[in-house]
């Protein structure tokens, strides 16, 4: 009779209860079914038998090694990739609180969820993995399965982290960055009492009074060359630096610009900060052609 044994250390919990499952399926198709467990050195082994009378030994033992990969590969990704991106991300920044862990760890939760998207990711063949190899063998130790048989599993699973790492550093000093603006800001006296921020076919923005006159500023032209030399130039940081220089009271953003086109203005200057719907400025000659791009 096709029989598997599944092992698993005996603190973990996740695989029993999906084998409980599969054994009640294999029942429904008609199939003798026993499932038994024992513990043995700190583990949990698990082996389920089958026996079918009426069919072909052959399909019998492929059916079982289905049912057990699937409930091998359930058991990898949603109760041991938790733990693993967590030690993953224990050793990368060890300094980190739990709370700048917990944040890292749902960024790569989130990361390692969207590689279902990807066909070609090592995630998805966790199954056809584990098939593979209950085709050769009858004993399946799940956690020497992960860390031998799942290294390029184990691999998307770095690379997430390192991507969740990078977004929280980059929020963060996105963050203390705005702070800093902001209490510059704050501590300046107005400068000039409105400016209007509209798109323009030819710069990156204009900077208009209410009147529709622009606003001059040597600061914008001086500040532009100076980025370019250093590669292309980032809309907002441009319009961040320019409204900083002049310490309006009140920013007034024209469509198209909306609050997620210029989170940076919006951080720093908050309630001095408006959006139009549509006016005469917005209705103007100088009609967008690109959308500002947001880091």
């Amino acid at each position: 009779m096709p029989r598997i044994t599944v092992g698993e250390p005996a603190d973990h919990s996740g695989l029993w209860p999906r084998l409980e499952r599969e054994a009640r399926l294999l029942q429904e198709l008609g199939l003798a079914v026993e499932l038994t467990r024992c513990e043995e050195a700190g583990r949990a082994f698990y082996t389920l038998e089958v026996r079918d009378d009426r069919g072909d030994a052959g399909d019998t033992a492929e059916l079982l090694r289905v049912c057990v990969a699937l409930a091998v590969s359930e058991t990898v990704l949603q109760e041991i990739e938790p733990r693993v991106l967590e030690e993953i991300v224990q050793k990368m920044r060890p300094a980190f609180s739990r709370t700048e862990r917990d944040q890292v760890l749902e960024r790569a939760r989130r990361l390692a969820s969207g590689l279902e998207a990807d066909a070609s990711s090592e995630r998805r063949r966790v199954m056809e993995r584990a098939a593979a190899y209950l085709g050769e063998h009858s004993l399946l130790l799940v956690d020497g399965f992960v860390r031998f048989r799942l290294r390029e599993y184990c691999d998307e699973l770095m690379d997430c982290v390192r991507q969740a790492v990078d977004d929280h550093e980059f929020e963060k000093e996105r963050i203390e960055f705005i702070a800093l603006l902001k209490d510059f800001v704050d501590g300046r006296p107005e400068g000039v009492r409105e400016v209007h921020v509209l798109p323009s076919e030819n710069q990156p923005f204009r900077l208009v009074d209410p009147s529709g006159f622009p606003v001059e500023t040597s600061y914008l032209h001086d500040f532009a060359w100076e980025l370019a030399d250093d590669g292309p130039v980032d809309m907002e940081e441009l319009l961040i630096a320019t409204l900083v220089s002049l310490a309006p009271g009140k920013v007034v953003c024209h469509r198209p610009i909306q609050t997620q086109d210029v989170p940076l203005v919006q951080g720093v200057f908050q309630d001095r900060v408006a959006y139009c719907s549509g006016c005469p400025l917005c209705q103007g000659p100088a009609t967008p052609t690109a959308r500002p791009r947001v880091r």
